[in-house]
């Protein structure tokens, strides 16, 4: 599951743990950077990676 937003302080509060690991895009502000995706684990655990392409 991928669900695009932008990285805010408020976003990642309200993040809920599902029963799969799921990955969320930085998205939709200005500031935002493309490709920045954050991957959230069941066990709560929250990486963040970097994919670009050249």
């Amino acid at each position: 599951m991928s669900i695009e937003t932008s990285f805010t302080k408020r976003a990642f509060e309200q993040l809920e743990i599902g029963q799969k690991r799921f990955r969320i895009a930085d998205f939709g502000h200005r500031d935002s950077i493309n490709g920045l995706i954050l991957d959230v684990f069941p066990s709560g655990k929250r990486f963040f990676a970097f994919a670009a392409s050249i």
